[in-house]
């Protein structure tokens, strides 16, 4: 059998998503509050809010995500957070942008907000599992 058709494995997969969950769901209410400050109280065009809340958000949940969450020993954190960093450059653009484009349709900033909070939760999940994953490790075949 495989290593990843174990219980074991479907387990401690199931356990760090919902841990996963919830330094997410911790960072999302900080990022909703400033978001929503900043809307609120600058003069910042919305998708702007979305990628300076977003960003600012972005580094608590990696951190607390790879060390504690995925188990993250290796000596390259900077590194990767540096690629974290670009990849979520590249998706808070295009999320920023989706949430202006749904304010334009007459969308209130907070809905047009949640509505992008699935993508961003899952492709987070995949990247930081990917970034922090062993290097060099491959499934053993039993």
């Amino acid at each position: 059998m495989r290593e990843w058709l174990t219980i074991d494995w479907l387990l401690s997969t199931a356990l760090k998503l919902i841990s996963f969950a919830a330094i997410s769901g911790i960072a999302l209410i900080a990022d909703f509050c400033l978001f929503l400050l900043l809307v609120h109280f600058s003069d910042l065009p919305v998708d702007v809010a979305t990628f300076v809340s977003a960003m600012s958000c972005c580094a608590f949940a990696f951190f607390t995500s790879t060390k504690r969450i995925f188990d993250y020993h290796g000596q390259f954190l900077m590194g990767l957070f540096l690629i974290y960093l670009v990849y979520q450059i590249l998706l808070l653009s295009t999320v920023s942008w989706a949430v202006g484009f749904f304010v334009g349709l007459g969308l209130t900033a907070a809905f047009a907000k949640a509505l992008t909070v699935p993508v961003t939760f899952c492709s987070n999940y995949l990247m930081i599992r990917f970034l922090s994953r062993p290097r060099g490790a491959q499934i053993k075949a039993e």
